[in-house]
């Protein structure tokens, strides 16, 4: 019985250890196969062709403290699991860091910038925790295909075409993030069960795209400076509730309705238009060929139009609503 308390109570030996490597110019620089408990820190890994570093068939590894450099994939994972990458840089990989089909991997306190086409992508993968990163100035700056259970806590983003993208991705959980510069902040595409819960949204054109997705939750979340801050587009089931909103002096909508997007309910959230010292033609709420949407219990205030329903929007619930300072509170298109 002692014997088998001590080996629980022993930490795992390290297989192999690499410290403050120089890797440069390779088709791979660092390729691990079907091992487990390696160490790699502190090393720098540059232009290398296909991988900065590949993880295949591996697990428990700790990766720390890097720097990657103008590769192909800065970082990759296949079929790898619980293995722990914080603290490393990444600056003009194509893509900087990528899991595919790799479960239950952590990601902490990592910098991503100007990747040439995505700084993180999830694909096919599981359980994974994302804390504290900051990924900037990639076209896509977060990407995610196919994942499942996925936790994003304190991450930022900024600048690039989009934030975050996810993709046929279900169960994901992002809070406490800044998301700010973006011509799309983040987009749920064909996505569920997704919530987005105490971030704030900066200076995007559009702050959040929900596209063909369902029972999805948007929750005490904070929206400044956005052209549009929730743009629906046939999507179904969504939940909106205690977000703030302010929309850009020279903005449009706090939130679009369109196409079909249906059986949504708005609740007690507080939208804020620019008539004060903007172009004051701010919509709060603005519905285009959806039906059967709740809207109940929200403040809406100093808009142009408080909320505006077009001739093919019907059997919309707008109740117990506090309307002020509005040019008009209600707007239906004949």
């Amino acid at each position: 019985r002692k014997d088998e308390i001590d080996k629980l109570e022993k930490p795992p030996k390290v297989n192999n250890e690499f410290t403050g490597c120089k890797v440069e110019g390779n088709v791979y620089g660092i390729y691990m196969d079907n091992t487990c408990l390696n160490v790699v820190s502190e090393c720098e890994i540059t232009n290398n062709r296909v991988r900065g570093i590949a993880v295949v068939d591996d697990e428990r590894n700790v990766l720390t403290g890097n720097r990657f450099t103008g590769n192909y994939i800065g970082l990759y994972l296949l079929r790898s699991s619980e293995n722990s990458i914080d603290g490393n840089v990444h600056r003009n990989d194509a893509y900087g860091i990528y899991l595919d089909l790799s479960n239950g991997n952590r990601i902490e306190d990592v910098k991503v910038d100007e990747s040439r086409l995505r700084g993180i992508v999830i694909a096919y993968s599981s359980d994974v925790y994302l804390k504290g990163n900051k990924i900037q100035g990639s076209p896509i700056n977060i990407y995610l295909l196919n994942a499942r259970n996925i936790n994003f806590e304190g991450n930022t983003t900024k600048g690039g075409d989009y934030g975050l993208y996810l993709e046929r991705s279900r169960d994901i959980t992002i809070s406490k993030g800044e998301i700010m510069s973006h011509s799309r902040g983040m987009v749920l595409s064909y996505s569920s069960s997704v919530t987005i819960r105490d971030n704030r949204f900066t200076d995007n054109f559009i702050a959040i795209h929900i596209k063909d997705s369902r029972d999805n939750r948007v929750d005490e979340n904070v929206f400044t400076e956005n052209s549009h801050s929730i743009y629906l587009t046939k999507s179904v089931r969504n939940i909106i509730t205690a977000n703030k909103f302010k929309v850009r002096s020279e903005g449009y909508n706090a939130m679009v309705f369109e196409n079909h997007s249906d059986a949504n309910i708005v609740q007690g959230n507080d939208f804020c238009g620019n008539k004060a010292g903007g172009s004051g033609n701010s919509i709060g709420l603005k519905f285009l060929s959806s039906i059967s949407n709740r809207v109940i219990e929200n403040s809406i205030h100093d808009h142009h139009i408080g909320v505006y329903l077009d001739k093919n929007s019907h059997e919309n619930d707008v109740k117990e609503n506090h309307f002020y300072n509005n040019d008009h509170d209600i707007w239906i298109e004949k």
